[in-house]
Parts: C-alpha cells; structure tokens; sequence
C-alpha cells in the first residue's frame, strides 16, 4: 500500500528530466523524449505531477501506483498513459524496477487533438499498448547503436520469437542464420543490450503474463509451456524479472480486472 505520509505531502511538479533514479539512457527524437531508468528497491516518490504527458512501461520490477482515490499495480510490461499535471504517488517493492518511458512534446498533443484523439484521461492496464511500447522500446536500443543489423540479425530475432519454447543452444541458433557463435553472441549484445538466454527468458515470462492473464491453466502448465524446464526455474525468474510469484500475478491481475469492471 501507498503510505499515507505520501499523500500528506504537497504536490511536487516534475519534469520528465527529473528521473528520481538512476537513468540509463535518454534520447530525444521528433519532439519525443526517450528515458530508461532504474529506481531503487523499497522507495516511495510521494504524490507529485509532470509538467509533460507521457507514456511508461515497467521492463522489470514493479510498484503500487496511487493515482485519482485509487491503488493500481505495476508489474512487467504494465504500461499506462498519464497526462500533465495529474497528480500520481509510486511504492517501489523490493527489487529494482527497470522503466521506459516517453514524454510526449505540445507538437504532440496538438496532433492528437486534430486528429480527435482524447489525451486528457489517464489509460492503464490495456494489453495493445504494452505490446505497442515494447516493440518501441526494442526499436530505440537498435537506434542507439547507430546503425541497422544485419539481415542475419533479423532471422535471428523471428527464430527466437517464433521458438523461444523449445530448447535452444547458440550453436543451434548461429547454425541456423550460418555464422559462429561467437560472433552471434558479440552482435547481440551490442545491438539488444542483453545476451541471447536473457532475451529467451523475457520472451518465456511476457508469453507467461499473458496466460496467467487469459487463461484457467495451473502456474505449473504455463511455465513448462512458456520452455521452463521446471516449476522452480520457472518461479524464481518470473519473480525476478517481475517482483512477484506468478500467483500473486494472477491475483493481482484479476483484482486490477474486476475493479475496472466496477468503475
């Protein structure tokens, strides 16, 4: 729960440069401002507003969020859309939380006004716009390496999404795209910022999230469909990649779900 010191607190205005962590990268781009950050296990952010309206997605980690009268949960991939100057507070839980997130610049919302498109609310929770933000994440660490991969790179990355279930070796995946091993693993470092097992292991725990979240299959099922080898494997990197079980994420999910029904 958000503590309630926090909500006594004055309301501070920040801007997206303002990052109450440590920030990995940031980049503008056509009147967007690109940010990743990591914020520390276990700390509070009290009740505060940004002076731009943005976009952000948890990569790892997670926090309670109150915003308007209401507690919301943020686990992996949870993206939400808030405006300016609304007023939100965070509680970090006990790992690092890694953030992406995208300010949006007055160019921006004047567009979307023309084009009839209501930014003056806040959106969260919706599956579309996390599988949107991800594939813009992924695209900004191509871009900061200053130039596109290779062909070979690319049927690497369909392999590993349409394969990420099966048992892979880097021996099997550079044969399969006719390069050595070493080469693969160098190229993909360079231009995912993670190895080649780190990114199987995200693609294995958001195929899992999206079970858990439309599916009656037991934890267990998910995780050996999801490539785990076992169920203790299997629970230990989703809390880690995560913040919680895949049971609490079940759970909260399903409350976060019934409480938007109600409203």
């Amino acid at each position: 729960m958000v503590r309630l010191s926090n909500l006594l607190l004055m309301e501070t205005h920040f801007s997206h440069h303002d990052f109450p962590g440590e920030v990995i990268r940031t980049r503008d781009v056509v009147g967007l401002n690109l940010l990743e950050g990591i914020y520390k296990p276990e700390i509070s952010v009290p009740l505060h507003s940004h002076e731009e309206a943005f976009f952000c997605m948890a990569l790892s980690g997670g926090c309670e969020e109150r915003y308007a009268g209401r507690s919301r949960t943020y686990v992996s991939f949870s993206t939400e859309f808030l405006p300016a100057n609304h007023g939100h507070s965070l509680t970090f839980f006990q790992t690092k939380t890694r953030a992406f997130s995208v300010a949006l610049g007055p160019e921006w919302l004047k567009q979307a006004c023309e084009y009839s498109l209501k930014l003056d609310h806040s959106v969260f929770g919706r599956p579309g716009l996390s599988s949107l933000f991800l594939r813009l994440y992924k695209e900004s660490l191509m871009a900061d390496t200053g130039r596109l991969p290779p062909r070979w790179f690319l049927q690497v990355i369909e392999l590993l999404h349409s394969s990420f279930q099966e048992r892979l070796t880097m021996t099997q995946i550079a044969a399969a795209v006719g390069i050595h091993r070493v080469h693969l693993a160098r190229q993909f470092q360079r231009f995912k910022n993670c190895t080649v097992g780190e990114y199987i292991r995200v693609l294995r725990i958001q195929h899992a999230c999206h079970q858990l979240s439309n599916s009656e299959e037991s934890p267990a099922a998910i995780g050996a469909a999801a490539g785990f080898a076992d169920q203790s494997h299997f629970c230990r990197t989703f809390k880690r990649l995560v913040g919680m079980t895949p049971v609490q994420y079940r759970e909260e999910f399903t409350s976060s779900r019934n409480q938007r029904r109600r409203t």
